[in-house]
């Protein structure tokens, strides 16, 4: 308050105090709750709960997934969306393909109605709502594993700019990066994480079964994994590139090939990144 007072001095100092946090109340969610009882659902939940914003609810199907939401987070979990309770913000944390029908199932009354989603259009729920809106945290989620969400984005979107402010100051209590959105920054982000994440996981799934059948440890390879993703907060990924391909090392590569002769799915993928490596390095 000292800023404020030194700022505006010929404003009494208990009128602009009054307005601050008038405005700061105006911008808050003062109720959420969460659909859906998945990877997303449950990480969420946990943030927000353990940030002590106001969860109220946890609407799902299959009330066999609810443990951990009673258990741990002390939530209600109901199953019958006529038991939901009118909230300022109602988070969709189900799969692309079934927000559709969860909206038709679910009556948000005047609920903000946000989805997760990376790729689904902003406004894909307008018929069912006309607060429409997007709270995407960009990461993997795995059951079980801790995330320090503060150090995860969100990109947000709304249908209107109020909506928008009520989102924003709320994932700005999750995460110290929080981005407005559009449908294409969404679209291309979630195009680019595949390459870094999923594609990277299958890529160590093929190095995991053919050290298994040779009857080495996956555990050695566990150092380079970390300083390549390392390597790849730190450096141009064009700058870090290494290998035989990057090097044009046509006979590790031929060597890598007769190794694979029996695993067709496997040289397919060896030989579709060698060629991606050989042409962006190697060819005049």
């Amino acid at each position: 308050m000292f800023y404020a007072q030194f700022t505006y001095p010929h404003f009494p100092r208990k009128v602009y105090f009054r307005a601050k946090i008038t405005n700061l109340q105006s911008q808050a969610i003062k109720s959420i709750s969460i659909v859906g009882g998945g990877n997303v659902a449950s990480h969420l939940a946990k943030a927000l709960h353990d940030a002590k914003l106001p969860l109220k609810q946890v609407l799902m199907r299959n009330l066999n997934k609810s443990k951990f939401f009673k258990d741990d987070l002390n939530l209600q979990v109901i199953d019958d969306p006529a038991k939901l309770l009118p909230v300022d913000l109602l988070i969709l944390a189900v799969t692309d393909d079934s927000l559709v029908e969860v909206a038709k199932w679910i009556d948000p009354n005047d609920s903000i109605l946000a989805h997760v989603s990376g790729t689904v259009p902003a406004d894909l729920l307008k018929e069912y709502s006309s607060h429409c809106a997007v709270f995407y945290p960009l990461q993997t989620f795995t059951q079980g594993r801790e995330i320090n969400f503060w150090q995860i984005p969100f990109f947000i979107q709304a249908t209107n700019q109020t909506d928008l402010e009520k989102l924003k100051t709320l994932a700005e209590q999750l995460s110290e990066t929080v981005v407005t959105a559009t449908d294409e920054m969404r679209r291309n982000l979630h195009l680019a994480a595949v390459y870094v994440s999923n594609f990277n996981n299958a890529l160590h799934g093929i190095a995991d079964e053919l050290l298994a059948k040779a009857g080495i440890s996956f555990d050695y390879l566990k150092p380079l994994i970390m300083e390549t993703a390392a390597k790849a907060c730190d450096l141009d990924p064009v700058i870090g590139q290494t290998g035989p391909a990057r090097r044009n090392d046509q006979s590790t590569l031929a060597l890598h090939r007769r190794l694979l002769t029996d695993e067709k799915e496997k040289l397919l993928v060896y030989n579709t990144i060698t060629e991606y490596i050989l042409k962006k390095y190697h060819t005049e």
